[in-house]
């Protein structure tokens, strides 16, 4: 990082403070990325957002007075361009593609490396979207079979 380059502040979501924990430290040993503030509530995350305007925020969908799908929901309303990447432990099969359409800038589950972690946040803050590359497959092939393409090959 060059000397006149800011850090970008992540808020940490998540009702387990062991795992907030775990993330903190993951991003302080980062150069380019530090944690602004964390949450463990809805309320509380919300109250976050407003008062440090963070660059970007990370997510789990269980939290304590409510969940990440109603976060994403105010957050989008209130403050719409403000990147979100879910951790969860929730099934991504299940999961990834709803919160893609409910306004999530990525979705990884809680098993996904450190170095994973930081890579999509890093992704998600230059504008792109991060997921596993299970669900880009099948994301991909979804949309391609959606428009009549397979990306196979047909046999004479």
């Amino acid at each position: 990082m060059k000397p006149a380059e800011k850090q970008r502040e992540v808020l940490i979501v998540d009702d387990h403070p062991l795992i907030r924990k775990g993330l903190c430290d993951a991003i302080g040993e980062t150069h380019d990325l530090k944690v602004c503030d964390e949450a463990g509530g809805l309320h509380e995350a919300l109250e976050a957002v407003a008062r440090r305007m963070p660059d970007m925020i990370l997510l789990d969908l269980n939290l304590k007075d409510g969940n990440g799908w109603d976060f994403i929901k105010r957050v989008r309303a209130e403050r719409g361009d403000v990147p979100i990447l879910v951790v969860s432990v929730c099934d991504e099969e299940i999961y990834a593609a709803r919160l893609l359409q409910a306004g999530a800038n990525g979705y990884l589950m809680k098993d996904a490396s450190i170095g994973q972690v930081i890579g999509a946040i890093r992704k998600v803050l230059r504008g792109d979207i991060a997921v596993s590359d299970a669900i880009a497959s099948r994301l991909i092939r979804t949309a391609t079979s959606a428009n009549g393409k397979t990306g196979g090959r047909r046999r004479a």
